[in-house]
Protein backbone atom coordinates (compact mmCIF):
# COMPACT_ATOMS: atom_id res chain seq x y z
CA UNK A 1 0.00 0.00 0.00
CA UNK A 2 1.25 3.52 -0.84
CA UNK A 3 -0.56 6.29 1.45
CA UNK A 4 -0.16 9.31 0.20
CA UNK A 5 -0.89 12.79 1.56
CA UNK A 6 -2.83 15.41 0.54
CA UNK A 7 -1.80 18.91 -0.50
CA UNK A 8 -5.43 20.13 -0.36
CA UNK A 9 -6.02 22.70 2.51
CA UNK A 10 -9.80 21.91 2.53
CA UNK A 11 -9.42 18.35 2.48
CA UNK A 12 -6.60 17.51 4.97
CA UNK A 13 -5.73 13.72 5.36
CA UNK A 14 -4.47 10.90 3.39
CA UNK A 15 -5.37 8.31 0.36
CA UNK A 16 -4.21 5.03 0.42
CA UNK A 17 -2.98 3.46 -3.30
CA UNK A 18 -2.54 -0.31 -3.79
CA UNK A 19 0.86 -0.79 -4.23
CA UNK A 20 0.31 -2.22 -7.98
CA UNK A 21 -2.20 -2.21 -10.12
CA UNK A 22 -3.82 -5.06 -11.52
CA UNK A 23 -5.23 -5.50 -15.25
CA UNK A 24 -8.65 -4.19 -14.77
CA UNK A 25 -7.21 -0.99 -13.10
CA UNK A 26 -4.67 -0.26 -15.07
CA UNK A 27 -7.15 -0.99 -18.36
CA UNK A 28 -9.35 1.42 -16.72
CA UNK A 29 -6.11 4.06 -16.16
CA UNK A 30 -4.93 3.17 -19.60
CA UNK A 31 -8.69 3.61 -21.07
CA UNK A 32 -9.19 7.32 -19.46
CA UNK A 33 -5.82 8.53 -20.74
CA UNK A 34 -6.96 7.40 -24.52
CA UNK A 35 -10.63 9.07 -24.04
CA UNK A 36 -8.69 12.78 -22.40
CA UNK A 37 -6.16 12.31 -25.44
CA UNK A 38 -9.50 12.01 -28.07
CA UNK A 39 -10.73 15.10 -26.54
CA UNK A 40 -7.45 17.03 -26.34
CA UNK A 41 -4.27 15.85 -27.39
CA UNK A 42 -1.78 17.51 -25.44
CA UNK A 43 -2.80 18.04 -21.47
CA UNK A 44 -1.59 18.62 -18.46
CA UNK A 45 -2.55 17.25 -15.31
CA UNK A 46 -3.83 20.93 -14.24
CA UNK A 47 -5.51 20.96 -17.22
CA UNK A 48 -7.25 18.11 -16.90
CA UNK A 49 -8.77 17.83 -13.57
CA UNK A 50 -9.82 21.81 -13.94
CA UNK A 51 -11.66 21.04 -16.90
CA UNK A 52 -14.98 19.88 -16.23
CA UNK A 53 -15.75 18.31 -19.01
CA UNK A 54 -12.39 15.90 -18.86
CA UNK A 55 -11.85 15.79 -14.95
CA UNK A 56 -15.03 13.23 -14.61
CA UNK A 57 -13.37 11.07 -17.74
CA UNK A 58 -10.04 10.58 -15.21
CA UNK A 59 -12.73 9.97 -11.80
CA UNK A 60 -14.04 6.48 -12.36
CA UNK A 61 -10.45 5.16 -13.26
CA UNK A 62 -8.48 6.74 -10.02
CA UNK A 63 -12.43 5.74 -7.29
CA UNK A 64 -11.41 2.30 -8.85
CA UNK A 65 -7.58 2.56 -7.87
CA UNK A 66 -8.15 4.44 -4.33
CA UNK A 67 -8.77 1.63 -1.65
CA UNK A 68 -8.80 4.22 0.85
CA UNK A 69 -9.74 7.93 1.75
CA UNK A 70 -9.14 9.72 4.83
CA UNK A 71 -9.89 13.06 4.12
CA UNK A 72 -11.35 15.43 6.01
CA UNK A 73 -12.95 18.67 5.33
CA UNK A 74 -16.30 16.99 5.03
CA UNK A 75 -14.90 15.56 1.91
CA UNK A 76 -17.90 12.45 1.58
CA UNK A 77 -16.17 8.92 2.20
CA UNK A 78 -15.71 7.28 -0.29
CA UNK A 79 -16.53 9.69 -2.71
CA UNK A 80 -18.46 8.50 -6.07
CA UNK A 81 -19.08 10.59 -9.50
CA UNK A 82 -22.17 12.02 -8.00
CA UNK A 83 -20.66 12.94 -4.97
CA UNK A 84 -17.20 13.74 -5.33
CA UNK A 85 -16.62 17.73 -5.02
CA UNK A 86 -16.30 19.80 -8.06
CA UNK A 87 -15.81 23.38 -6.50
CA UNK A 88 -14.36 25.08 -5.18
CA UNK A 89 -12.41 24.35 -8.21
CA UNK A 90 -8.85 25.21 -7.30
CA UNK A 91 -9.06 22.43 -4.12
CA UNK A 92 -10.82 20.29 -6.62
CA UNK A 93 -8.22 20.75 -9.37
CA UNK A 94 -5.63 20.93 -6.88
CA UNK A 95 -6.93 17.52 -5.38
CA UNK A 96 -7.59 16.01 -8.63
CA UNK A 97 -4.16 17.34 -10.26
CA UNK A 98 -2.48 15.48 -7.04
CA UNK A 99 -4.34 12.50 -7.57
CA UNK A 100 -3.94 11.86 -11.39
CA UNK A 101 0.03 12.50 -10.86
CA UNK A 102 0.41 9.95 -8.39
CA UNK A 103 -1.86 6.85 -10.41
CA UNK A 104 0.13 7.95 -13.27
CA UNK A 105 3.30 7.80 -11.34
CA UNK A 106 2.32 4.13 -9.87
CA UNK A 107 0.83 3.01 -13.42
CA UNK A 108 4.71 3.70 -14.40
CA UNK A 109 7.36 3.54 -12.00
CA UNK A 110 9.22 0.70 -12.49
CA UNK A 111 11.76 1.20 -9.36
CA UNK A 112 9.75 0.04 -6.79
CA UNK A 113 9.58 -3.41 -8.99
CA UNK A 114 10.93 -6.52 -7.36
CA UNK A 115 14.18 -7.48 -9.60
CA UNK A 116 13.70 -10.06 -12.10
CA UNK A 117 15.94 -12.79 -12.89
CA UNK A 118 17.65 -12.85 -16.17
CA UNK A 119 16.22 -15.08 -19.13
CA UNK A 120 18.01 -17.63 -19.26
CA UNK A 121 20.19 -17.73 -22.64
CA UNK A 122 18.24 -19.55 -25.39
CA UNK A 123 20.29 -22.33 -27.26
CA UNK A 124 21.54 -21.41 -30.51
Amino acid sequence: MRIITSPVELWPGTVTLPRWLNFEQAAAWEDAIAAVAEKKAEITRIEASADPKIAPIMLPAILSIVQTWNLGGEFPCPPGMDSFPSTPRMDSARLLAWLIGAVDELYSDATDLPLASPLPPTPG
